[in-house]
Parts: C-alpha cells; sequence; structure tokens
C-alpha cells in the first residue's frame, strides 16, 4: 500500500479531482502515528501521554480513562494550591495565536477534584493527528474535597475514552476521540491500546505501551484473537461493560446478579463482591500471607483454576473469557536478589455488587475498542513480554 492509498483508506485525503482536505479538518502525519503510553508513578497510579495544545504548541500530560469523556485543563490564571504543585503544566491563553474563548463557563468534577473554568477551543496535537479548534475546559479554579488527598499527582488533565454511539458524536460534551469520530478522521472508528507491561523492576522503568487511532493492531484472521461483545449499557454508564451470564472459579460460581463487569485503567486489580474474593484468594494464597495483596507462589500457577466468564454467544456458540492464574496474579521484583514475587489480583470490593476487571489484568494484552462493532478484541501478549 502506497502512503497516498493509505491517507485515502483513512478518509483524511481526497485525491479525486485534486481536492486537498480543508484547513479546518482532522490531519493527520503517518509518520508519527501512535502515542506513547507511559506508567503514571504516583499514588494515584494509571497511564499517561503526552498532549500538545495550542500555536505553538504547549504541553501537558493526561492521563488516561475509559470512563471518561471531557477533555480539561488548569489555566495559567490559576492560582489555587493544586494548581502550583511541582511539574504541573498550565495552559497559557495569550501564547497560543489559535485560542478561542466561548466566554461559557463550566464545571466538572474527576474524582474528588472540582475543575472551574470557562469551555473554550485550540489546536491539539497528539499520535500524529491534529485537530483545530478543540474544545476543552479551561480551569481558573482547582479544588478537592479536604477529605480525600488529591487524585490527580503527576498529570494535568484527563484523555477520555469511555464508549459512545458513533452518530453521536457530534453531541454534547466533546473529547479528542469524540472529535476524531465526528470528522469521519479515521478508517474505522476504533483505537488500539497496549499498556506499559512486564514485572515492575525494584528500579527503573518498564517498556512503553502505544495508544493508536482509526487502525486495527491484529491481522483479522489471527485464531489468537478473544472478541468480547459490549453491552449496550456500557453507553448509559459511561464505561466499557462486558456482561456475563456466568463467571466462575474452580467450585464458586459468582450469581447473575453479579455479572455486570467494568473494564477500568483506573483501578489495577480484580475487583469481586467480598464473600467470592475471599473464598478464590483462599484458595490460592500462600498459608504464610495473612492480609491483602495476598500472595501466591509463582511456581505453582500452572496448576491453580482458571477464572472464567461467560459473556454470551456467537454464530450460536458459546463464548468464554478465560484468565489463567497468569493473568490474575501480578509479579514484581523485589529485594535486593531482585526475586519475583506473585500477589493476587483479587480484591474485595466494599459494594455488595459489581465487577471490574482493572488494568493489572488489561496490560497482559493488546487490544482493540470498537465503537461500530461493540466489542472489545483482545490478543494475550507473549510470556516472554509478561
Amino acid at each position: 500500500m502506497t502512503y497516498a492509498t493509505f491517507l485515502v483508506t483513512l478518509g483524511l485525503l481526497r485525491l479525486s479531482e485534486g481536492l486537498a482536505i480543508q484547513a479546518t479538518e482532522t490531519l493527520f502525519d503517518q509518520s508519527r502515528l501512535g502515542v506513547p503510553v507511559k506508567d503514571l508513578k504516583t499514588a494515584a497510579g494509571g497511564y499517561v501521554i503526552d498532549f500538545g495544545l495550542g500555536t505553538p504548541s504547549q504541553n501537558f500530560v493526561l492521563r488516561l480513562d475509559l470512563g471518561w469523556n471531557r477533555l480539561m485543563l488548569p489555566s495559567s490564571q490559576c492560582k489555587d494550591t493544586l494548581c502550583q504543585e511541582k511539574g504541573r503544566h498550565k495552559f497559557n491563553e495569550k501564547a497560543s495565536t489559535t485560542f478561542l474563548d466561548s466566554k461559557f463557563e463550566s464545571v466538572s468534577q474527576y474524582s474528588n477534584t472540582a475543575f472551574d473554568g470557562n469551555l473554550v477551543k485550540d489546536i491539539a496535537q497528539f499520535g500524529g493527528y491534529s485537530i483545530p479548534g478543540l474544545e476543552f475546559l479551561d480551569a481558573t479554579y482547582l479544588t478537592t474535597d479536604g477529605n480525600f488527598s488529591t487524585n490527580i499527582p503527576g498529570f494535568d488533565g484527563v484523555f477520555g475514552l469511555a464508549p459512545f454511539i458513533p452518530s453521536s458524536a457530534g453531541e454534547g460534551i466533546t473529547s479528542p476521540l469524540k472529535r476524531l469520530v465526528g470528522n469521519n478522521s479515521l478508517a474505522q472508528n476504533i483505537f488500539s491500546l497496549e499498556l506499559p507491561h512486564g514485572p515492575q523492576p525494584a528500579s527503573g522503568n518498564r517498556a512503553e505501551g502505544n495508544l493508536t487511532f482509526g487502525i486495527s493492531r491484529f491481522d483479522p484472521l489471527d485464531t489468537a484473537i478473544i472478541a468480547l461483545p459490549i453491552s449496550d449499557r456500557s453507553f448509559r454508564r459511561n464505561a466499557w461493560v462486558l456482561q456475563a451470564n456466568n463467571i466462575s472459579f474452580g467450585p464458586h460460581i459468582i450469581p447473575p446478579d453479579y455479572n455486570e463487569v467494568e473494564l477500568s485503567l483506573d483501578r489495577p486489580g480484580i475487583i469481586l463482591p467480598i464473600p467470592y474474593a475471599q473464598k478464590i484468594n483462599d484458595m490460592i494464597k500462600l498459608p504464610s500471607s495473612k492480609t491483602a495483596p495476598y500472595v501466591v507462589n509463582c511456581e505453582g500457577r500452572s496448576d491453580m483454576p482458571e477464572f472464567i466468564m461467560d459473556v454470551g454467544t456467537s454464530l450460536g456458540l458459546p463464548m468464554f473469557f478465560r484468565l489463567s492464574a497468569y493473568e490474575y496474579t501480578i509479579e514484581s521484583m523485589a529485594g535486593d536478589d531482585n526475586a519475583a514475587r506473585c500477589e493476587s489480583l483479587f480484591t474485595e470490593s466494599r459494594l455488595p455488587y459489581g465487577i471490574v476487571l482493572g488494568s493489572a489484568v488489561l496490560e497482559k494484552y493488546i487490544s482493540v475498542w470498537d465503537l461500530d462493532l461493540r466489542e472489545l478484541r483482545l490478543k494475550k501478549l507473549a510470556m516472554s513480554q509478561l
């Protein structure tokens, strides 16, 4: 495929009749395809990407969130304590020649932090894309609930990847992903995500991940791909949700009332109602491990039961998403000898309902999130990469 054909396929360049792309449309640079994804090394945890905004471009660090859809950033006019934290990047409106202020005030609450300011527009650059007139909340006030520590150390704002119906991309609150879809900038309304992965070394960094838009990183004929249908409730809950008909672990069955499974990047573990998390951890933990996170025998993982979710049918056949002990445990390097330590990812929920598959599970896969087909496609990373 030639470079020109590639651009036509993406819908970013009209070659017929010599028509060039309009200046107001999304521009794409193939040489910069994809955004590096890095670990957020603070108590908040999660993953971040670099993001450019304004002319000339001002750089920001945004946290990825599968349950969020609004872009907001602290303004250079913000004098609150949170805005003065070391390393905080603030948007300088006066320094950008493409900045537009709507004068329309808005407030957005992310976790326990309130962003209060005006809705504004400016050009955004990320992953090879350039989006003129991207709307975002320019926060002149940044406040947090005094009962909790702030949840925004190490990043400036949030890059939302919440699901939405593509035909509604131009409605309501916009986001970078919504603009890409609404502008017909993508060959497919998908994004592909590879998270940083592998054991966390005692010192140093793990390999970076990657986030791409519109292009699948899979061969569609690859039989190793797992396709999981996304529940229609995803679009009402503003979160990627699987509807599992049945969940089992060895002899234990989790009742259907609990089988709505949310996928999350801001929570690391597999969150289950307390009785089920306790039963599973009692089955797999070492006798000497008395408190969470429970330690398991790294060498014995091949003999542990699978965590199995029945997620529906395809062509009349049942579909199962199976997690082996290598997926429901996390391995790190600890001690002076950098020895392997394995811990259970099963975590007790404070609520009597709801299940979450967190980031430590998603790290084990390359994933494609498809808005058109309403499905999540996964391919397990090679063991040497975990």
